[in-house]
């Protein structure tokens, strides 16, 4: 019998009537587990959405033949000593939607990261966020956000290859401009480019990103603003 998890398949036809699946061992190359990051939802921070979507960095830059060869298990828990974790294991990618979370709870969680050899390496750090579904974007727990600093969700979405992205900058902080800075990221969290990087007067602005070069997939766009940040995910579609 053999084990489709070690096989690497060949399709052969034999006639039109008949295909053969002839198959041979091949034994994956080993990758050591390097040290990675959570990036979404960012440490805390308040969050209205109640399915959130887990980001965080790859453990490896190798490429792998099969995707079950690295795995991951994401960890939840309300609880920072994790004493009753909620685990889902077995993700093949970097980012994990989660199903509907409770609002007004603290959430803390890691990501443990696993190859094919038996080797494991936990997260760099913990993360923890608040959802509340009132709140008018994410902010910092410890210091309340002005309510018409925002982030749009870009249209179109999704797009090829050029969207648009809208932002507000409400007020200026200790009566100074404060540095606005709108990065774009893969879903690997590796940044593409960095569409604003200066200081912004009160208002309201949009910034047009061409994905001309990129290829399909989903990507994240991060507005920074003094303390506070805000993350969204859009489409590229080609």
């Amino acid at each position: 019998m053999c084990n489709i998890h070690n096989s690497k398949f060949v399709f052969v036809w034999k006639d039109s009537n008949k295909l053969v699946a002839k198959y041979f061992l091949e034994e994956p190359v080993y990758h050591p587990l390097n040290t990675f990051e959570l990036l979404l939802p960012e440490t805390d921070v308040i969050i209205r959405q109640r399915q959130p979507l887990f980001v965080w960095n790859s453990t490896s830059d190798k490429q792998f033949n099969y995707q079950w060869e690295l795995t991951y298990d994401l960890y939840l828990d309300t609880n920072s000593s994790f004493i009753n974790p909620t685990i889902t294991k077995g993700i093949i990618d970097t980012a994990f939607q989660y199903g509907y979370l409770f609002a007004y709870q603290t959430y803390y969680w890691k990501v443990l990261a696993r190859n094919y050899y038996g080797d494991s390496l936990w997260s760099s750090d913990t993360y923890g966020f608040y959802i509340d579904p009132t709140s008018t974007g994410v902010k910092e727990i410890e210091a309340q956000l002005p309510e018409e600093f925002e982030l749009f969700q870009n249209y179109p979405n999704p797009f090829n290859p050029i969207t648009k992205i809208k932002f507000t900058i409400p007020t200026e902080v200790k009566g100074e401009m404060s540095k606005v800075q709108l990065k774009i990221y893969d879903i690997l969290g590796n940044e593409i480019t960095t569409l604003v990087d200066d200081p912004k007067p009160p208002g309201t602005y949009e910034v047009e990103f061409n994905g001309e070069r990129l290829t399909s997939g989903i990507y994240f766009y991060k507005l920074s603003f003094s303390k506070f940040s805000l993350t969204k995910k859009m489409l590229l579609m080609k």
